[in-house]
């Protein structure tokens, strides 16, 4: 199964939810973690880029550390 096949996700203007099909959890994420989810699963290769486009900072460190961050949320949840 595909991670396309196994969450099934739901976005709204400040964030989202991801449900996964395998464990049944249900996982609610914030605008960034939604934004790294949905492009991770999509281009992971372009997902930090596109992240960056998306919030448009010239403040390169603190986005960085907040990906970062985010990134972890979603490992420790088992959806990256």
């Amino acid at each position: 199964m595909t991670d396309l096949e196994r969450f099934a996700v739901v976005r709204w203007e400040t964030g989202g939810a991801a449900y996964d099909r395998v464990s049944g959890a249900t996982h609610l994420l914030d605008e960034l973690a939604m934004a790294l989810l949905e492009h991770g699963q999509t281009d992971p290769a372009l997902a930090l880029d596109r992240v960056r486009i998306e919030y448009d900072t010239q403040d390169d460190a603190t986005l960085a550390r907040q990906i970062e961050e985010g990134i972890d949320s979603l490992k420790t949840a088992g959806l990256l």
